[in-house]
């Protein structure tokens, strides 16, 4: 009841000051009535602290990447709409940047699901700009930071 009074607190606090505007949302339901409330999130990826997953095989250790996104337009999907055992929150963001892997440019796709139980999947992929064919397709597993837990990968902020 505590965590829940100062979750609270920090929320609204965080929306009416300049105090804790830069604090992490902590769980999955201050995310969604963040976004509800038609407040700009972002999202910021640590992929080092994410479990990577290539063809659906689990590989030994992920990149020393960072990245991060705005949450501008999302989807919120409730327990069993399209099959799905959890509910969840789904984002995505698609932007021209210059190859890091080759020559030219390729499309950065990231697809973001946040799930009911702080479990977070990132998919990222290049894609081709003139045929869009997959350049290169990954996929990241981690928790949403609670507070706590220093290992997850996944940041969501109120941005100003």
């Amino acid at each position: 009841m505590k965590r829940i009074l100062l979750s609270a607190v920090l929320l609204v606090v965080g929306f009416g000051s300049g105090v804790a505007q830069n604090s992490p949302m902590l769980t999955y339901g201050e995310l969604f009535e963040t976004l509800k409330r038609g407040y700009s999130v972002r999202a910021t990826f640590y992929y080092a602290k994410c479990d990577l997953f290539i063809a659906d095989k689990k590989q030994d250790r992920s990149p020393d990447v960072v990245g991060g996104m705005p949450v501008d337009v999302f989807e919120y999907f409730g327990r069993n709409t399209v099959g799905n055992s959890k509910s969840y929150i789904a984002f995505s963001e698609a932007k021209l940047i210059a190859n890091p892997l080759g020559k030219g440019y390729v499309y950065n796709y990231a697809k973001a699901r946040v799930y009911e139980d702080g479990k977070v999947s990132i998919s990222v992929r290049y894609v081709d700009p003139v045929t869009y064919e997959n350049k290169m397709e990954e996929e990241f597993q981690t928790t949403l930071y609670n507070g706590t837990n220093n290992d997850a990968g996944a940041y969501f902020f109120v941005s100003h």
